[in-house]
């Protein structure tokens, strides 16, 4: 997540990133309290296990993009991607719009 924080700032307005728990004991203020901690400058969304089963997320900190149209255009599980990945599949996303 820290490594995001260098390109974020290159696609405000163009890709929303939103980081996801569903932890049921944390509430959605922890969340954002926890972002804020850790300078997150993005959102901090809650969801539900199904959800993420249908996202086929089978492990934390998988990573997602999904374009405009709910197509599923980028995935990658816990300690995959950089940021050059990133910055390409956000500059894709950011083109599909």
């Amino acid at each position: 997540m820290q490594e995001l924080k260098v390109i974020h700032s290159e696609f405000i307005g163009l890709v929303d990133i939103i980081a996801v728990d569903i932890t049921p004991t944390v509430s959605l203020d922890e969340l954002v309290n926890f972002g804020e901690t850790q300078d997150y400058p993005w959102l901090m969304g809650r969801t539900s296990r199904d959800t993420l089963q249908d996202l086929e997320v089978f492990t934390q900190s998988t990573k997602i993009g999904i374009e405009a149209d709910g197509t599923l255009a980028y995935r990658e599980v816990m300690g995959g991607g950089n940021v050059s990945v990133w910055r390409e599949a956000f500059t894709q996303l950011s083109q599909q719009g």
